[in-house]
């Protein structure tokens, strides 16, 4: 291992200390805090105390007197703690932005340090922005990760599949241990469009699939399962646009297979969800 990828190694440590330091409680405002919540158990066990003397005597002076001090002194805490919140998130999110700069420094040497900084960046930039769901750029990137030999991809192809939306992730897709060779990514690129010319919608589907060649008619089509099963298959179509009916297929991927009126064969996935 080269003395730049040692580097990158650093850095990546480094991204992975200042995250976990950033979901951890700011140091200069940790003891404001705890006095704060020591301050809240105390004004809520005299409001207690007050209450139980109204309930045995409701025209008490002293308890009369001190229930709004109390109440306000809890409104205050409670304001208090709304502030030291703004506040931690403030550290989170300066604490992530030098992590994401560290990331961006990074230049990547292998297959494995470039998907290490691609899923930081999807990671440090959702979590920043606080967004929880994914965009259909970061799943692309993400499955091309998740289907990648453990081996070749790095911890960043574990942490693809652990964290893309269930209907994105092929359901035998589990490592053992083994290099076994998994399905591509399930979004079909732009660029595999423009190659065959096959397209299918809506992507994902549940009821009825559409399947259309841009320039040629289609004279035959399957469709195959995960195990490799043609599961439909039809001929003399001669059309450029055919509708199928999936309902009783399970849901998946597949692959489609046309063979076109010039010979051709070309094909094209889609994700079945229900």
């Amino acid at each position: 291992m080269n003395t730049y990828t040692n580097s990158n190694i650093d850095k990546f440590g480094q991204i992975e200390r200042i995250q976990a330091e950033a979901y951890s409680v700011d140091p200069a405002l940790s003891t404001l805090l705890n006095q704060n919540l020591i301050l809240t158990d105390t004004s809520m066990a005299r409001l207690a105390h007050i209450d139980q003397v109204l309930n045995v005597d409701s025209t008490n002076i002293w308890a009369l007197t001190n229930k709004p001090l109390v109440l306000q002194t809890l409104k205050t805490l409670v304001s208090n703690y709304e502030l030291f919140l703004s506040q931690q998130l403030t550290y989170r999110v300066t604490r992530l932005n030098a992590a994401k700069l560290i990331n961006n420094s990074i230049t990547p040497s292998f297959a494995f340090e470039t998907n290490q900084k691609t899923m930081n960046d999807i990671v440090l930039s959702n979590e920043i922005a606080n967004i929880d769901e994914y965009s259909l750029s970061q799943i692309t990137s993400m499955q091309s990760i998740a289907a990648e030999c453990y081996y070749n991809g790095g911890n960043a192809t574990l942490l693809a599949r652990a964290l893309l939306p269930s209907h994105y992730v092929p359901y035998f897709m589990t490592y053992d241990g083994s290099c076994t060779n998994l399905p591509a990514p399930i979004v079909t690129s732009s660029m595999e469009v423009q190659k065959s010319g096959l397209v299918c919608y809506p992507n994902p589907a549940s009821q009825v699939l559409t399947i259309m060649h841009a320039d040629q008619n289609i004279i035959g089509m399957k469709i195959v399962d995960q195990v490799g099963r043609s599961v439909i298959h039809q001929t003399d179509i001669n059309s450029n646009k055919l509708d199928v009916n999936i309902q009783t297929l399970p849901v998946g991927i597949y692959l489609l297979s046309a063979k076109l009126v010039n010979g051709e064969e070309v094909h094209s996935k889609c994700l079945i969800q229900r």
